[in-house]
């Protein structure tokens, strides 16, 4: 009984109905911010400009007021503290955050330069109440006046600091309009101090009636008002405010004192306009990137017209789901993001570059008559035999499961969502590529193939695998190697400043020799430490990074105001655009996250290529084949995962030669590269299978060497385009001159070209056996059931 490929009228109108629907959704994302005046997508902090701070709470060090008060409370009044603290000294609302982890990360904006909002970061915030001791319209010699107002007020020492406060008895009273007293037809601010302490202070206020009290946060005055009668119990700071003015005296109370002690644990800076010249970098890397791939489409279907028009709305509908999908969901770019998104590019192209070279191949064994006379019918009837969707779900979720890990990180989650944009916009895409080449005429053959040198010809490339073997040895020997000769003494891998205690300051200077000078002041001031210094992108933007082997807290001492950083950079004219900090905890939490996200990726891909890929083919096959027997299944995944550990030696060894150490970034782009390593695996076995099967039915005249080096040959066009348009936009970073994602690009280029050579060579030579293997078992099978003669 044969089954018809052409969907029913209905369920194909209702799923062209389901698609315009989506991408209405996706187009009102886009259009409905632009109306607003807004970008649709939201730059982080690290393109935008601003700092991320880390704290880390010792809940061990709590005051005794909070002693009862649990973690999650206790967090919870720190988060407030510290956002009601920042939003009084910053002209912007910061984000504050409390982690699962019980950290608590602050984002502030970059409206402000990076030196100013270092001066607010990290300091331990004190309020105090002072007597006002004189008034004086001018400053006086030798003493320490305090402005205020037009003001200068000369103060007693301190009366009462901000421990003292119970925080929570303080709070906004609403005036009451009809109340005889006039003092209380305002906003008035009631607190409580602590006992024994409410005590003392109600007999200081007693003995000074009349006078003025100031309070003070980090010895700048905040508030000053009279005092009218002795403050005993609840005390009340009146002075005719509007009940908005009281809310924020109230919150500047009691932001005064933090309930526990916290410490920065890391802290990242950018100024403006450095992160403005990152993200301009990253929008010309996608737009070159965009156009390399126009042109790469065209160079592979302008010998059909019909498909290269499809190609080229599949691309821009891939470029307008991508957008579509980060403004639906609010997704901020980053500097991570930027990897994500432009991969997502390349993940989208591999996908319909899949369906296409399938088409391709069948387009090829039928006559132009049959294909003229068919016309718009036939795309469809050949993207319904083309057989790539099983391949596509098997890129898929390896992907997802490898890529996946990546949100239980600290630094690349954003990275790990964009990859998942890219795979739902390829999703979408291939539907919309579907209704493209049904409707699309002219898929016959007008002119000559400029690809037809590698899709037509027979090269017999798995006879090389042998030269790749010896050729990888030799390579990662060498590699190892090097670090032991004679003089050398640079490690064979360095780990980047996301895996190392230390700070790294981005310096301006239109003059090299500037910052030359001052680092050598910084040798001469800080002996102990290692100082290293490099150029920042193209040498005429004027960029340096300095890269200070220290711990945080004397970083963020000396760049403050007076410290001895300040002080160099200051001398040589030098501007401090960005900065990045980590102390020892951070960066052995973070190495230790990212080996065990390597590890247990491997191990979930192992589970399922064993327990679930020969599943998901008996299913999607409806028992016509079920991914081979479980013993050649199990061979050929043995190969997978020997060319997941070679591609990442393959990487490593790249990195190492080329003196680029290991950052979070380039832990991303190993992931993703196992991820395609697998993906280009499944396709040569799926074929393989296929060729096999065919092979049997025939007779079985064919050997398995053969059978696999024919399908080496079959492939070779597809993993030639698919890994060009994975590496392309890895080049146009390179050759835009993002610096900071370099590591990733060069990660990513190295790891794609080897993925690609050990799918063919190390994954063939593991179906070879396991064909044979198979074999074996068929014709034993055979002579058993031969009949025997006497």
């Amino acid at each position: 009984m044969k089954h018809s490929t052409r969907p029913s009228p209905i369920s194909s109108s209702l799923s062209r109905f389901v698609l315009i629907a989506i991408l209405a959704v996706l187009g009102l994302s886009l259009a409905l911010p632009l109306t607003r005046g807004e970008s649709p997508i939201d730059l982080g902090l690290d393109l935008g400009g601003g700092v991320i701070v880390t704290y880390r709470p010792d809940l061990s060090s709590r005051l005794a007021a909070y002693r009862e008060l649990g973690e999650d409370e206790l967090l919870g009044l720190a988060k407030e503290t510290l956002q009601s603290r920042l939003y009084r000294r910053l002209s912007t609302v910061p984000d504050v955050v409390v982690r699962s982890d019980q950290r608590i990360v602050v984002s502030i904006p970059g409206q402000q330069d990076a030196e100013r909002i270092l001066e607010l970061m990290g300091r331990t915030y004190h309020l105090t109440m002072r007597l006002v001791v004189d008034d004086h319209p001018q400053a006086v010699a030798e003493r320490q006046l305090y402005p205020y107002h037009g003001r200068l007020l000369e103060l007693a020492p301190p009366a009462v600091s901000g421990d003292m406060l119970d925080l929570r008895s303080i709070r906004a009273v609403p005036g009451q309009p009809g109340a005889l007293d006039e003092r209380l037809r305002w906003a008035q601010v009631a607190f409580r101090l602590q006992p024994p302490h409410d005590r003392s202070f109600a007999e200081l206020t007693r003995r000074n009636v009349g006078k003025t009290l100031a309070i003070l946060l980090d010895e700048r005055v905040e508030w000053a008002g009279r005092i009218e009668s002795a403050i005993d119990g609840d005390g009340v700071l009146s002075g005719g405010y509007s009940l908005e003015e009281a809310q924020e005296i109230s919150r500047m109370l009691r932001s005064g004192t933090l309930p526990t002690s916290l410490e920065v644990e890391s802290l990242s800076a950018v100024g403006p306009s450095l992160g403005q010249e990152i993200a301009e970098r990253g929008w010309r890397a996608a737009l070159l990137a965009l156009a390399a791939l126009a042109g790469l489409l065209g160079l592979a279907y302008l010998h059909r017209a019909g498909l290269l028009v499809a190609a080229l709305v599949s691309l821009a509908c891939l470029i307008f789901a991508i957008a579509g999908l980060t403004a639906a969901f609010g997704l901020t770019l980053d500097l991570v993001g930027i990897a994500g998104l432009v991969l997502s590019v390349g993940m989208g192209m591999d996908a319909f570059l899949l369906v296409f070279e399938s088409l391709e191949a069948r387009l090829g064994e039928v006559t132009p008559r049959w294909l003229a006379h068919h016309r718009r019918g036939v795309a469809r009837a050949l993207y319904a035999f083309a057989g790539e969707g099983r391949t596509l779900l098997h890129a898929n979720a390896t992907t997802l499961v490898v890529v996946g890990l990546l949100l239980a990180t600290e630094r690349l989650a954003s990275f790990a969502l964009f990859i998942f944009v890219g795979i739902g916009a390829s999703i979408l895409t291939i539907f919309v590529t579907r209704e493209v080449l049904a409707a699309v005429p002219g898929l016959s053959r007008w002119g000559r193939d400029p690809l037809a040198w590698l899709r037509d010809a027979r090269w017999g490339l798995y006879r090389w695998h042998k030269v790749y073997f010896a050729f990888l040895v030799v390579a990662l020997a060498a590699t190892v190697l090097a670090p032991l000769r004679p003089g050398t003494v640079r490690p064979l891998l360095e780990l980047g400043s996301d895996f190392k205690p230390g700070t790294q300051l981005i310096v301006s200077s239109p003059e090299p020799q500037r910052v030359d000078a001052a680092v050598d002041d910084l040798h001469a001031a800080l002996p102990q430490v290692e100082i290293r210094r490099q150029s920042l992108g193209e040498p005429a933007s004027g960029r340096f990074l300095v890269t200070l082997g220290t711990t945080l807290e004397p970083a963020l001492a000396g760049l403050r105001e007076g410290g001895a950083l300040a002080g160099i950079f200051a001398d040589h004219s030098l501007g401090l655009e960005g900065m990045s900090t980590i102390d020892g905890r951070v960066s052995s939490r973070r190495l230790l996250s990212s080996l065990a996200v390597l590890g247990l990726s491997v191990v979930f891909l192992a589970l399922y290529l064993v327990a679930c890929q020969g599943a998901i083919d008996r299913f999607l096959s409806r028992g016509r084949r079920g991914g081979g027997r479980r013993g050649t299944r199990l061979w050929v995944f043995a190969g997978v995962l020997l060319a997941l550990v070679v591609d990442v030696a393959v990487v490593l060894a790249a990195l190492a030669w080329l003196g680029i150490p290991i950052g979070l970034p380039v832990v991303a782009a190993l992931l993703t590269i196992v991820g395609y390593s697998v993906n280009d695996s499944v396709v040569l076995w799926s074929h393989v299978q296929d060729r096999w099967a065919a092979a049997r039915a025939e007779g079985g005249g064919e050997s398995p060497a053969r059978v696999v080096s024919d399908c080496v040959d079959r492939i070779l066009s597809r993993a030639c385009l698919t890994s060009l348009s994975t590496m392309v936009p890895a080049l146009m970073i390179l050759v835009v001159g993002l610096s900071p994602l370099a590591g990733f690009a060069w990660a990513m280029i190295a790891g794609t070209v080897s993925g690609t050579l050990s799918s063919l060579f190390i994954v063939g030579s593991f179906a070879t056996r396991a064909l044979a293997l198979d074999a074996g078992r068929a014709g034993s099978t055979i002579a058993e059931r031969r009949p025997v003669t006497t």
